[in-house]
């Protein structure tokens, strides 16, 4: 099958079944409400010990009222929460095994893709050590850095890390450098040059010439060889649907600046209830509420 066209049959076709709700069997709770708000606006009104007692009657009089009326609720949605169940449990089912296969492809699309990423990096890594050899930088294992002439260049880290024109830029850095020391080898070379003209052998200045030849065409030729590597390794095709995003992972929590620490208050909570009245930087106090049972 596979490489094969194929075509998956659409499932959904609008065959909504109808539900009819009766909402007429909340008419007596409708009346009641009506008499439980008139009552209720009369119990906000306390100006004596007997009007207090009379309202907390009505208070948990009415409290009873909504009370029956989740009852009826639970009671109406009932057989409505039954069938959703069924329905849910029955869908789940039969998408249960395709899901978990959907899941199984997708993570083998990902390893694919991250392979794929991570033999152009290593391309890329190589590429950029060929130019810092050709350039005749070399790579010291003791300190992960690499130096031309004693002098450290960039890390390993910079080597692997750096944008494209990022490392272009430090190329041309290096660049630059071989040829400035280039031009300060002919121009010492010239100084002795003269010397070599008025005491010198035929075969000294024959070997002083060609020394002065080498230093002028150093630079270009190791330059200008460096800038033909390729630099960023072969480009991955990214799969359309693709999404990168930075994730984390705390592996020190005590390393963690405080402006992402978030205050526990369910151990607040339990600590106070414990009996605990003083913790810094918390104001414990005493709460009023009333129970109408």
């Amino acid at each position: 099958m596979k490489n094969q066209e194929y075509k998956i049959e659409a499932i959904t076709t609008g065959d909504i079944q109808n539900i009819a709700v009766d909402l007429s069997r909340f008419d007596k709770a409708k009346a009641v409400v009506s008499t439980a708000k008139e009552l209720l606006t009369e119990a906000l009104i306390i100006n004596s010990k007997e009007d207090q007692d009379w309202s907390l009657r009505v208070l948990k009089d009415t409290a009873v009222v909504v009370k029956q009326i989740e009852a009826k609720r639970k009671e109406l949605v009932g057989p409505f929460n039954d069938a959703v169940k069924k329905i849910n449990g029955y869908a789940k089912d039969l998408s249960s095994e395709v899901e978990e296969l959907i899941g199984k492809g997708k993570n083998a699309v990902m390893a694919f893709q991250k392979a794929e990423e991570e033999k152009a990096r290593q391309a890329m890594i190589t590429a950029r050590q060929g130019q810092l050899a050709q350039l005749g930088i070399t790579y010291d294992a003791n300190s992960n850095m690499y130096f031309l002439n004693g002098e450290p260049q960039c890390s390993q880290r910079e080597l692997e890390m750096l944008s494209a024109d990022m490392w272009q830029s430090c190329i041309d850095a290096f660049v630059e450098k071989i040829r400035s020391k280039s031009e300060q080898q002919v121009a010492q070379l010239e100084e002795e040059k003269e010397l070599l003209e008025a005491f010198g052998s035929d075969d000294e200045k024959a070997a002083h010439s060609q020394k002065i030849a080498e230093a002028v065409n150093l630079g270009t030729a190791v330059a200008n060889g460096a800038t033909t590597l390729p630099v960023n390794g072969h480009k991955v095709d990214t799969v359309k649907g693709t999404t990168k995003r930075w994730v984390f992972e705390v592996t020190d929590p005590n390393a963690v600046p405080r402006e992402y620490l978030e205050v526990n208050e369910t151990a607040i909570r339990k600590a106070v209830q414990g009996g605990i009245r003083e913790i810094p930087g918390v104001r414990i106090y005493q709460d009023t509420s009333l129970s109408l049972r």
